[in-house]
């Protein structure tokens, strides 16, 4: 869903909107100097100045280059390949990047070949998640939210029937404390695909060194979308021990809590793992939901405030800005349960195997997922909202609650 063109719901909409790049420490060893930068192309010097070498192979086949955009001044980074092998892997990554549509998920800026040299241009990160968690620790609620936004990024990485195959710490980007993206498609594949990766490593080490990968990874078995929610639920218990052990964390039911949602995802049978759409609908983020409640006692009224129109009707609330409309469905209203009902089916069906085993018991539905949201003709559940639209509806509908009082 794109609820962007709703500018209304939060006008400075597109400034929030992450952007971000990997995180690598810098190899002085094999660091390029000012003059190959220059010799990168008119394309490339035209737009962007050298600033410093972040990573580079040790056959310099791959580099990435910190640059400063000359018309706007900010930083960029710039991924390099002068060779087929990380010429490939680029283009794979474009490719995949090309397809998806969402703010979780990190986008390149622009391309560029020189000759026989691919180049992707990037924004320039913050921090990722695992470069923040060494600086501080974060609150349980902006933990739930930082999930939250994975899962929604995930759900659309698999919609496009895409597969991430590298989900950790080190390749979630974070801004503000909150605004996350997914990044590093180069080694992703399509579903139903089998990538071989672990020919030369040592079996033994396998499980200890690459325990973010799903067994099925490592057994170079075909892969579908449940090998990304393994290590979903890895980098959740990544979490609970790098930032859980904090005091405002010792508390048996928000230890309980995390612990029990990452069993939805260790499973070592695929099948057995809940998927993105299923874990989003899940109680583990109830507390993100809580500014709403059901508004059917409020009296009908009319009335428009800074250009925006609001009209409550029975359970329904429709918000309207010039030409955009977005209707709000009440928990009790026919229209949301039976939208709900219907999702609920189609996810006791997508993973039935985890609802058949004794795996289910660690899974409960949320309540607040039962509010329906409607834009332009397309009915979605609160909790498919991506985090922005989630916001944006959390300020308008608080918007109203208050000025109904007053009208």
């Amino acid at each position: 869903m794109n609820i962007i063109n709703f500018c209304f719901l939060k006008r400075l909409y597109f400034l929030n909107l992450v952007c971000g790049i990997h995180n690598f420490n810098t190899n002085k060893q094999n660091e390029i100097s000012k003059e190959d930068f220059q010799n990168l192309g008119h394309e490339i010097t035209t737009y962007y100045s050298y600033e410093d070498t972040i990573h580079s192979s040790p056959d310099r086949s791959l580099q990435i280059l910190k640059a400063t955009n000359l018309i706007t001044r900010e930083y960029v980074l710039i991924k390099i390949s002068k060779s087929k092998q990380y010429a490939a892997y680029l283009q794979k990554e474009k490719e995949f990047l090309d397809k998806f549509d969402h703010p979780n998920i990190f986008k390149y800026i622009r391309e560029t070949k020189i000759g026989n040299t691919s180049c992707l241009v990037f924004p320039l990160a913050e921090d990722t998640l695992e470069s923040l968690l060494k600086k501080q620790s974060l609150g349980n609620h902006y933990i739930r939210f930082i999930l939250r936004q994975i899962l929604n990024g995930l759900n659309h990485i698999h919609e496009k029937k895409m597969v991430n195959k590298n989900i950790r710490m080190d390749r979630i980007l974070v801004k503000n404390l909150k605004y996350v993206q997914i990044i590093d498609f180069s080694k992703s594949c399509k579903t139903n695909e089998s990538i071989k990766i672990f020919k030369s490593h040592d079996l033994n080490n396998i499980d200890k060194e690459f325990d973010y990968y799903s067994p099925e990874i490592k057994k170079n078995e075909l892969l579908n979308e449940k090998s990304d929610m393994w290590s979903f639920g890895k980098l959740i218990k990544q979490l609970q021990e790098k930032n859980m052990s904090k005091p405002i964390y010792r508390t048996e039911d928000i230890l309980s809590d995390y612990k029990i949602f990452t069993l939805c995802f260790l499973n070592n049978e695929a099948e057995k793992r809940i998927s993105a759409s299923t874990a989003l609908m899940s109680n583990f983020f109830e507390t993100l939901y809580e500014f709403i409640h059901c508004f059917c006692s409020i009296k009908d009224q009319n009335f428009i405030n800074n250009n925006i129109e609001y009209t409550k009707k029975n359970s329904q609330l429709i918000i309207t800005y010039l030409e955009y409309t977005i209707e709000l469905f009440c928990c009790c209203s026919t229209e949301a349960r039976g939208f709900y009902y219907t999702r609920l089916h189609e996810a006791r069906n997508k993973d039935s195997l985890f609802f058949d085993s004794i795996y289910s018991k660690y899974y409960l539905f949320g309540s607040h997922c039962i509010f329906m949201v409607r834009i332009a003709t397309k009915d979605y559940l609160l909790c498919e909202l991506n985090i922005f639209e989630l916001e944006n509806l959390q300020i308008n509908f608080e918007n109203f609650i208050h000025l109904s009082i007053k009208f």
